[in-house]
């Protein structure tokens, strides 16, 4: 124990404090009351009044948790409680003390957590004070302010998943002035990499379900959104705005196949993004804007088919990154409000998130609308006036209007939206506008509440609607999605028909001084036999068409037959369990954090053939 600790300290007080204060330090709850005021009255600068230090030391003495009765372990607690919350209003204590002061002060909060319906159930008596059992966290302040003591509590076993546990219970706290959640997020951005395992023990806090963590992020996301928006909030708006960030900071520690799956299943996606469309009219957000847009470009690409994509964009991205544009120039890049990434971010947005979902028609669907409500801005004098607007945003202007023409023409075609209903037992067949979406995950229609009864007891629904698999599972092209990429894939072998029998006539050419023995061409040689070679010459046949959409246009190239299935391992990372049918084209697509590979016979109309579905991290393929 630290000398400065002693109750033989206390002899140091007036007579007239003295007797009050060893009363105090002995349990006498009637003294603690008593000596409040001089403690105020003297809590000058240190070290004068850290003569009252003993008496709060005193108080944290685990032999006074162990009384029979419960009115005397009430008082306890209570004297718990206030001794720590005092501690926190003392400055420049000794590193020492404070280590002194931590394995006293671990043991009654856990104590008190195991206590905490009842206190809690007194805290809804007050509802405008802050409720005691935050006192818990707003106690922590003065050791996470040494560097030492820090430490002491990041490697206590347990603490993290503690502090979890209390976090949890108030997200309301963000909409009044709680210094606890300050303190909360103070402790998260004081996790150090030296720290254990911090995400293993918030996750432990959180019933070890990251479903529960996911849910209780985006409570508190919402809570501070609806802080910042309102007029009578107590919290100042810059302090939100770090609550956010730290918010931001936590999610990135947890490895991503843990967490990810969770919050895009509880809809981090849309509430990120409507949280941002609100704040960033806001003054002095531009930390915050800029750490959510880049978790969102992180969730986004994760999900299978750029579904997450939708939730966005309906929420709001587009006009959120195109404000940005505006509001954050380059020549504005070092401004406090501005951080330094903004430009190279929405780029990212710009570039590869959005061109990348152009293929799928239910993205470009919701990507139409939010061009439409955003035209306001992007035909803007500001916008275009902005630097850098145009070269940010020249390659997503020029795929979006080469798509959305082909999107109308497909919306008005014969036939567009019919779509049979998701039970497999039902035969109907409508357009989607007749069929009825569910509520839950919003992937299936139905014809009638039967069906959707049907197939959610028999069928598999209630495993999959809303749930993480939702997310993890192989993706498969809907029935629109696939008629509109063979249309894409149409209008795209025409415009680049020129440049597509260019590389016919130089791969015709470069086959010819193979069979004339030309060295040069040797590498190409070695793929195939001499004499499949010599039969195939310049036919076409002989040849694959690949039409590579990752980075949402169509980027051409040819492959020889024989070598379809060693492109598509060593290029894409596919190794097809199937060989390659034999079909005209072969289309890559971005399908968030896989490849899609598909085969198409473009000559009758027909559909894909077949399809492969590939990993680039560690080159797997199964077949769907």
């Amino acid at each position: 124990m630290d000398p400065l600790l002693s109750v033989d300290r206390l002899s140091a007080l007036p007579p007239s404090v003295r007797t009050i204060a060893y009363e105090a330090s002995r349990g006498s709850f009637r003294a603690w009351l008593k000596l409040q005021p001089f403690m105020d009255a003297n809590r000058g600068p240190a070290p004068a009044s850290f003569v009252y230090l003993p008496i709060l030391f005193a108080n944290l003495a685990p032999s006074r948790f162990r009384s029979t009765t419960t009115t005397d372990i009430n008082i306890a607690i209570s004297m718990a409680l206030s001794s720590m919350g005092s501690l926190a209003l003392f400055q420049d204590v000794p590193s020492a003390a404070l280590q002194s002061f931590w394995p006293r002060m671990w043991f009654w909060m856990q104590a008190i957590e195991q206590n905490k319906d009842k206190i809690l159930a007194e805290d809804e008596e007050q509802p405008n004070s802050e409720p005691a059992v935050f006192v818990l966290l707003h106690s922590l302040r003065p050791l996470l302010r040494d560097e030492a003591a820090a430490r002491l509590v990041h490697d206590t076993p347990g603490i993290h998943a503690f502090v979890a546990r209390i976090w949890m219970m108030h997200p309301k706290s963000h909409s009044r002035e709680v210094t606890s959640m300050d303190v909360f997020h103070q402790f998260v951005g004081n996790c150090t990499p030296a720290c254990h395992a911090i995400s293993q023990n918030f996750l432990h806090g959180c019933n070890n379900d990251p479903n529960v963590l996911a849910a209780h992020l985006l409570r508190h996301v919402d809570a501070i959104v609806a802080a910042c928006k309102s007029s009578y909030n107590a919290v100042p708006r810059d302090a939100l705005f770090q609550r956010l960030i730290s918010l931001t900071h936590l999610i990135t520690t947890f490895p991503k196949h843990e967490l990810h799956p969770a919050l895009l299943s509880a809809g981090i996606v849309n509430t990120l993004t409507t949280a941002l469309d609100r704040i960033l009219a806001l003054p002095n957000t531009g930390s915050a804007v800029h750490d959510a847009l880049d978790l969102l470009s992180t969730l986004i690409p994760s999900q299978p088919g750029y579904t997450a994509l939708i939730d966005a964009l309906d929420a709001g991205l587009l006009r959120v990154l195109m404000s940005c544009t505006i509001r954050y120039p380059k020549t504005s890049s070092h401004s406090a409000d501005t951080p330094t990434e903004m430009a190279s971010l929405i780029r990212t947005f710009a570039e590869r998130v959005l061109p990348a979902g152009m293929v799928y028609f239910r993205v470009l669907s919701s990507l139409a609308a939010a061009l439409a409500q955003t035209r306001g801005i992007w035909q803007s004098t500001r916008f275009s006036e902005a630097e850098g607007a145009r070269e940010l945003w020249r390659e997503f202007f020029e795929i979006t209007g080469e798509r959305i023409p082909l999107l109308e023409r497909y919306v008005l075609s014969d036939g567009y939206g019919c779509r049979r209903c998701d039970n497999p037992g039902c035969t109907v067949s409508q357009k989607s506008s007749q069929l009825k979406r569910c509520a839950g995950c919003h992937k299936k229609y139905y014809c009638s509440r039967d069906c959707q009864a049907r197939d959610w007891k028999h069928s598999g629904h209630r495993e999959e609607c809303r749930s993480v698999l939702n997310y993890s599972t192989k993706f498969k092209l809907g029935a629109r999605d696939e008629a509109f990429l063979h249309c894409i894939v149409s209008r795209d072998m025409t415009a680049l028909k020129a440049e597509i029998a260019q590389k016919r006539r130089e791969y015709a050419d470069s086959l010819d001084a193979v069979t004339q023995g030309d060295s040069s061409a040797s590498a190409i040689a070695s793929s195939s036999s001499t004499s499949a070679s010599a039969s195939t010459n310049s036919s076409p046949s002989a040849t694959h068409l690949v039409l590579d959409y990752r980075t949402g246009r169509a980027v051409p190239s040819l492959v020889p037959t024989t070598n379809v299935t060693a492109f598509l391992t060593e290029v894409v990372g596919v190794r097809s369990a199937h060989a390659v049918p034999d079909v005209d084209v072969v289309v890559m697509l971005d399908c968030g954090a896989t490849v899609l590979v598909r085969y198409m016979r473009m000559g009758d109309g027909d559909g894909e053939e077949g399809c492969g579905v590939g990993r680039a991290a560690d080159s797997e393929a199964t077949g769907i």
